[in-house]
């Protein structure tokens, strides 16, 4: 449905001096700087959104004649995405600084926005006109550039008189704002690349009428995207899921996946954004000497729809990422399906070692769509999973009984206990050793490395039965003091240096995960990236193997791909004014 927003609000402003001391350096603005006579001076301003494929207005639809690429797909917002509250108006001079329209010295005006809704053209989701009246002295220059921003956060954009180069540098968790208590969401002008420069909204004397009829007759029509991207994920119609949402997992070659005579299920729970970046810009940063090949055929750049298709994300650390517990996935999480979505703020990156993604790495830098899940039986119960030396068990206790037997039979490692002169020797027992992995615990044996990218391991360590034991490589009791270890550590670093470390899917845990697919081409910087206005149309196609394990659900997820696990999902990502980027996956680990 195509869908519009009228508003016509009368302000009245005093022209006067004010600057800046930062100047702007990439506006595209008029250059006369004229002035205007004494008196009020009309200021007519349609407010839309940037439009998508051959819509919008008159006007548009001859400046806008087809998407870069044919294959392109637009969507209008829901309501709650379109809604306007308020607009506040920020005006500029050529070289961006604070042009004053009001007598307090401001160059701001804020209105509240209630309106009617009338019919538009295709992809101009809502549309705000403003009557706006500026009253002058004799020699004042009037405003050359105008920024709207749609729903601003009171708390960072007050009446304070603002130059562009600081608006610009305005940076917060814009999905916050999103899921306020006003549910709006905050856009400004939509920043392309027009003529080589960055475009701004300009203002000429031609806009500029002696009253309302003549102010209506030419317009500045200035565009607006979301701050904010939308994700969404739903599973493909082959992926063989079951009346119970189970799959039967197969390997990379297609054979079923079996288990000590079981088959093995893949019960999907919720599905997750993570690594994040916890804030973003309120404009749009580009760089206008982008190459124009920056996706390969596809331009990044598209000015007959006022619009581009990457950004530079807001430069926060990888630490201040969003990351989150297994638990916290499921608890947050989102059932699969259109109707249900997540908003993200922007997150690029301008290199990407697109070998390393494509491994499946972790890829700490992008935001990727992770997917929580359970191993099951037939019966839908949850199956221990354990995968050491390149055989697989069901079962924690069967790897647990096959390491103590080993140890045993190989003469190792012995508690001890004396009594006078007499020494008493004891093998491994169940109870004095537990499963846990590296993050969890100070193993001298295992480098930072393995605990980085390797966080999903899991090491054979001294329970609090054991800790309390004494502990040598020596059951002779003439000279089993010299095997003494030390300390508990020592014992630890023993017991995970000598068989390595073992993957636990514990109670069936498991995710899935893939980096969001932008535009680019292969090899090209926009293969990855989470860009503002776009929607994220994920479809899950295939899965196979049994993903990544988790033993300690409580612990941060940092998603990684096991070395020796060959699982695989396949996945279409749709980008939409909304632009929809569609994404198809095959998960294969």
């Amino acid at each position: 449905m195509k869908k519009s927003i009228f508003m016509s609000i009368v302000a009245a402003m005093a022209l006067t001096a004010c600057s800046s001391d930062e100047p702007l350096m990439d506006a595209n603005v008029n250059d006369n700087n004229e002035t205007l006579e004494a008196g009020n001076h009309y200021l007519s301003i349609n407010i839309v959104a940037a439009p998508g494929n051959g819509g919008g207005t008159a006007t548009l639809s001859t400046r806008a004649t087809g998407d870069p690429n044919g294959s392109a797909t637009y969507e209008d917002g829901n309501p709650d995405e379109n809604k306007v509250n308020a607009v506040r108006f920020y005006f500029f001079d050529n070289e961006g600084n604070a042009a004053c329209v009001k007598a307090d010295g401001s160059n701001n005006v804020y209105f509240q926005a209630p309106g009617t809704a009338t019919g538009d053209a295709p992809n101009v989701e809502k549309k705000v006109n403003a009557l706006i009246v500026i009253s002058t002295k004799d020699g004042d220059k009037f405003p050359s550039q105008i920024v709207a921003v749609v729903n601003p956060d009171e708390e960072g954009l007050d009446g304070t008189s603002l130059d562009l180069p600081t608006l610009r540098a305005r940076h917060k968790n814009y999905v916050a704002t999103a899921k306020g208590d006003n549910g709006a969401f905050v856009m400004i002008n939509s920043v392309y690349s027009q003529n080589g420069e960055i475009s701004t909204t300009a203002v000429t004397r031609e806009n500029y009428g002696e009253n309302e009829t003549e102010a209506k007759k030419s317009p500045v029509n200035i565009y607006v995207e979301r701050a904010v991207a939308k994700v969404r994920v739903k599973l493909g119609a082959n992926l063989g899921v079951d009346g119970n949402n189970r799959i039967a997992l197969k390997d990379a070659e297609g054979k079923n996946i079996v288990i000590d005579g079981k088959q093995i299920y893949l019960q999907l729970s919720k599905w997750n954004l993570t690594a994040e970046t916890d804030e973003g810009w309120l404009s749009k940063h580009i760089d206008a000497s982008w190459a124009s090949d920056l996706f390969g055929a596809e331009p990044w750049n598209w000015e007959p729809y006022f619009r581009s298709y990457w950004a530079s994300s807001y430069a926060n650390p990888v630490s201040n990422q969003l990351w989150h517990p297994y638990n916290d996935i499921i608890a947050n999480g989102k059932e699969f399906g259109n109707d249900n979505y997540i908003y993200t703020n922007e997150n690029t990156v301008q290199t990407l070692n697109l070998t390393k993604a494509s491994e499946g790495a972790d890829i700490e830098p992008l935001t990727k769509v992770i997917m929580a899940g359970t191993l099951v039986d037939a019966t839908g119960k949850a199956i221990d999973v354990v995968k050491y030396a390149g055989a697989s068990y069901a079962g924690t206790q069967s790897l647990k009984a096959l390491l103590l037997d080993n140890l045993a039979n190989s003469g190792m490692i012995y508690s001890y206990t004396t009594n006078g002169t007499n020494v008493t020797f004891s093998t491994l027992k169940d109870e004095d050793v537990d499963f846990i992995t590296a993050e969890d615990a100070d193993i001298a044996g295992v480098t930072e490395s393995e605990k980085t990218n390797g966080r999903y391991n899991v090491y054979l360590q001294l329970s609090q039965t054991g800790a309390a034991k004494n502990w040598t490589k020596n059951a002779n009791p003439d000279t089993y003091e010299a095997g003494k270890f030390t300390d508990n550590t020592s014992v630890n670093s023993y017991l995970a240096t000598i068989w390595g470390p073992a993957q636990i899917y514990k109670n069936g845990l498991t995710y899935y995960y893939f980096p969001i697919r932008h535009l680019g081409e292969s090899g090209k910087v926009g293969y990855y990236g989470v860009v503002r206005n776009h929607i994220y149309d994920c479809t899950v196609n295939s899965i196979t193997g049994l993903g990544t394990p988790v033993y300690n659900p409580e612990q941060t997820v940092y998603p990684e791909k096991p070395k020796d696990e060959n699982t695989y999902i396949a996945a279409v990502i749709n980008i939409l004014s909304w632009r929809v980027v569609p994404n198809d996956y095959d998960l294969e680990w």
